[in-house]
């Protein structure tokens, strides 16, 4: 059934108009508290902020203040103390007939989930959020207060402008449209939307959503903290026997992490391609800025009637979140606001940039009116639209319009479900809605997830060994649990038909693993012959399965990783350990899944990289190798995990990362002797493979690259990008294919790739360049010479070392930035020392800011040429490249070290 808000009042109804409610919560600390506190709660609805001791106090005033800092004092505001200042509010309006609406802002991590849902994997005891709080006492409203209550449930997601219903029972994503009616107010078309009858059964739908939503986990991207979760709940509610039946819609909402660009450190392309995954959250800050401008307490003046209509205009459409807030943030609705912030003064940016955001949306103004049931007004509303569409479409048709025709087929088709839908009685309503939660409960049988009634169904026994989800989310850790029967092979992989345990990702092939139960007293997994033919990748503890490996025996507590994407925790129920562990914070253990994975040496792009590992070993010290080692270590799986995804969905182009390495590495960061290469093989006739190396990226600049790979592969998975549009290369020639296209790069003269290899270590050389002109009085006075720094890309020349004059005591002093030890110095000499140690400052000032600019610079597209796998290249080693000439040059001539020939890369002449 659709989901539809209620119907909008008449005008003659008195709305009750007022500001949004702002609620500021300030979450516990995750270690011990900082002695000093930066952020403070000041009475009842202040908050101040002061960095340091030396910098003035900011103050916020809202209209409430949540301190759940030090969960030790007995004055902490806790999940029931939120609920009784904004839950109840929320009940009671809704109860008249009001609209409400609760959303939660936030970075990720400050408590946004926590307060709207509770503790993850329970809707029950202290810790529950404002969701199950809410539902409760809508029930124990309905049995106590009002002569009848009514509910119907719907749970979405927004993830990069698509919705997702989380409570379908199919594995078709269907493409959900926000839809507006004049009478019907804002809706998602096709949206499930379930008639409930209890508390409980509130509580196993929001079960099921996390379910969808933890197993549409694709790449270890923490895409549910970029995803906006909806909880809607419409009410039909009678308050009397002689009363008007009243009518709301709740929007409770989940939003996604709102860290700042800044924090990332994205510029460029990469900006904007981060503002096209956080779209939303954009749109609703521009959204709010047009509100607060278009409010009455503004002191703008219109001109003009078009200068007023234009900021009148508020863009609600250009997100589908906003577009689905429209009644809650300007129409008829009572909003509330929760900002959830930390109270770690490393996040003091992110709280402030928080809390300025709860500022403005505390100036808007909402108008909110009691909704009365007016479905008889509205159905012929309908009646008479469909038969005004039927009449415009015969006519369009009669003028064969084909465009014109297609939508008001559209139109009236939709128009036609609506009054459908309008007409089911409630009973026919209810007995859909227990089908379709059976349904649900088989669904979850189908893919090896359990649940208390799948348990019951099955005869699962408490000493059952099964397996538990880790993710980055608290929220989604526990959530999917799947059982390992005794006596029986549990075939894992991605194809439903084939497994029993069905997992989808990067890595997961349609057979993967079996794992054996041996009357619940040993359990063994290995590779299946499939899973070990297509690449399948299981490590357990660390350690990857090899083919042709013995089964491994599982352990309590032992974690296993399926694919790239899939963290598993074993539980043995039976182990002494299991009541300790079972109980403890699943997402804690996130990180140790994390390091594994980076120190997993079975990486193809580590292995193939090992005997160049021993040459760079003999240049760098013991700390320095363990950086460069770790640098390399975390890159190497993500270069693994990039041509796996290349691999499932791009197979015609032939694209591979590879990872190169840059050889001067004395003295140089870690993360600067590691570039990733993308190469694009091909045949040529009548010589064989070869490579066309297409980009260069740091490793920084990769893995922006990979976060966009692992958007796409996600949409695709989800189905909201067609794979095989993206197979054949059609969805890259479409707008919304060229910002997800993690292959290609911006066009970029070739020479600024040429200054990304041979300068990644600028810092560092231009000391070593100082050392290298010291020396330069060791070559012969009586040589005519001139050395200079040509600009790769501008062609200015720097002077370093002044032309000779004719005078053998002029050479000498001009050719050294030092005297030679016991030579006395002139005038002339002391002149030409300061003339060039200033000229030597403002290179050194020029070769820093450089450094900074090219580390932004996009690499170039070189040119064709035969590529083999680990051949460094020529790029990193610029002194093999100059002139040959200057290989033959004598010992008399000046010739640089490597470390000034680098950044003299072009005229050495004598």
């Amino acid at each position: 059934m659709a989901s539809t808000a209620a119907p909008l009042a008449s005008s003659q109804e008195k709305a009750e108009t007022g500001n949004i409610s702002v609620a500021v919560r300030i979450r516990s600390w995750l270690g011990s508290p900082e002695p000093d506190p930066c952020i403070h709660r000041e009475g009842e609805n202040s908050i101040s902020i002061r960095p340091s001791s030396r910098s003035s106090v900011k103050s916020f005033t809202v209209d409430y203040v949540f301190d759940s800092s030090d969960l030790s004092d007995s004055a902490s505001a806790n999940q029931k103390a939120l609920y009784s200042e904004i839950g109840t509010k929320i009940l009671r309006n809704s109860l008249q007939g009001f609209n409400g609406c609760l959303f939660a802002y936030g970075q990720t991590g400050s408590g946004k989930s926590y307060t709207m849902h509770g503790e993850p994997g329970t809707y029950s005891g202290e810790h529950r959020g404002i969701i199950p709080r809410l539902s409760r006492s809508l029930f124990a409203a309905g049995r106590e207060s009002v002569k009848q209550l009514r509910m119907w449930v719907s749970y979405l997601e927004i993830y990069n402008e698509h919705l997702r219903d989380l409570l379908a029972v199919d594995d078709e994503n269907r493409d959900l449209t926000v839809m507006e009616h004049p009478g019907l107010g804002v809706y998602v078309r096709d949206l499930t939307e379930a008639l409930l009858q209890s508390p409980e059964e509130v509580e196993k739908l929001l079960h099921f959503g996390n379910r969808r939503r933890a197993e549409s986990v694709t790449s270890m991207n923490p895409h549910s903290s970029r995803s906006h979760a909806v909880c809607r709940i419409r009410l039909e509610c009678q308050p009397t026997e002689d009363g008007p039946k009243l009518r709301s819609c709740i929007n409770l909402i989940d939003l996604a992490g709102s860290e700042r660009q800044e924090k990332t450190h994205s510029t460029g392309s990469v900006l904007r391609e981060a503002n096209s995954i956080n779209q939303s959250l954009s749109a609703l800050g521009m959204v709010i800025k047009h509100l607060v401008e278009r409010g009455p307490n503004t002191v703008k003046r219109r001109a003009t009637r078009d200068s007023h209509a234009a900021a009148s205009w508020i863009p609600f459409r250009s997100s589908k979140l906003t577009f689905l807030l429209k009644d809650s943030l300007a129409g008829n609705s009572k909003t509330f606001m929760i900002a959830c912030i930390s109270p770690a003064r490393s996040e003091l940016e992110e709280s402030v940039s928080t809390l300025r955001f709860a500022a403005s949306v505390q100036e808007v103004r909402v108008s909110a009116r009691v909704n009365v049931d007016r479905d008889e007004q509205v159905l012929r509303d309908l009646q008479l639209e469909i038969g005004s569409l039927r009449r415009q479409l015969q006519s369009q048709q009669s003028k064969n319009v084909s465009s014109e025709v297609a939508t008001l087929t559209r139109e009236l088709q939709e128009r036609e479900r609506l009054v459908t839908d309008m007409k089911r009685t409630y009973e026919s309503q209810l007995a859909a809605s227990q089908d379709t939660l059976r349904v649900r409960e088989a669904a979850l049988a189908d893919r090896g997830l359990s649940s208390s009634e799948i348990n019951a169904a099955f005869g699962v026994g408490d000493d059952t060994p099964y397996m538990l989800n880790v993710s980055q989310d608290p929220m989604l850790s526990g959530s999917l649990i799947y059982y390992f029967q005794p006596d029986a092979t549990t075939i894992v992989g991605s194809s439903p038909n084939e497994c029993q345990m069905v997992l989808r990702g990067v890595g997961i092939p349609p057979s993967l693993c079996q794992v054996v139960n041996y009357a619940n007293q040993r359990l063994t997994i290995s590779l299946t012959d499939a899973g070990a033919h297509a690449g399948g990748r299981v490590l357990v503890n660390g350690k990857i399965l090899r083919p042709g490996d013995p089964p491994r025996r599982l352990r309590h507590l032992d974690r296993l990783v399926f694919g790239r994407a899939h963290c598993m925790s074993f539980i043995v129920p039976t182990s002494r350990e299991a009541n300790e562990t079972v109980t403890a914070g699943q997402g804690a253990v996130y990180d140790d899944f994390v390091r594994e994975i980076v120190h997993d040496d079975s990486s193809e792009a580590f292995q193939e990289l090992r005997h160049y590992i021993g040459d760079v070993k003999n240049k760098l010290d013991e700390q320095q190798m363990a950086e460069f080692l770790e640098v390399l270590r975390s890159i190497c799986p993500l270069v693994d995990e990039a041509n796996d995804m290349t691999t499932e969905l791009r197979p015609e182009m032939n694209f591979r990362f590879e990872v190169e390495l840059i050889w001067d590495v004395y003295n140089s960061p870690a993360r600067d002797l590691v570039v990733i290469r993308l190469l694009n093989f091909h045949n040529k006739e009548g010589d064989g493979v070869h490579a066309t190396v297409l980009c260069y990226w740091s490793s920084q600049r990769f893995r922006h690259q990979l976060d966009l790979m692992r958007d796409l592969y996600h949409r695709v998975e989800i189905g909201s990008v067609d794979r095989r549009d993206v197979r054949t290369g059609d969805f890259f020639r479409t707008i919304e294919g060229r910002l997800l296209d993690a292959w290609t790069d911006e066009p970029a003269d070739v020479k600024t790739q040429t200054e990304f290899s041979t300068r990644a270590s600028l810092n560092r050389e231009i000391e070593q360049l100082k050392d290298s002109i010291n020396r330069v009085p060791t070559a012969s006075t009586k040589r005519n010479r001139r050395s200079t720094i040509l600009h790769s890309v501008t062609g200015t020349k720097h002077a370093l070392v002044l032309p000779p004059t004719e005078s053998a005591r002029a050479e000498e002093s001009v050719s050294g930035v030092t005297p030679a030890p016991g030579v006395e110095q002139s005038d002339r000499e002391r002149e030409d020392l300061e003339k060039k140690n200033s000229e030597l400052r403002a290179l050194s000032a020029w070769l820093r800011e450089e450094n900074e600019r090219l580390r932004e610079l996009l690499s170039a597209k070189t040119a064709s040429q035969p590529v083999s796998k680990n051949t460094v290249s020529p790029l990193s080693n610029t002194w093999a490249a100059l002139p040959p000439s200057l290989e033959k040059t004598s010992s008399q001539t000046f010739l640089p070290d490597a470390a000034t020939s680098r950044l003299m890369p072009t005229l050495f002449t004598a």
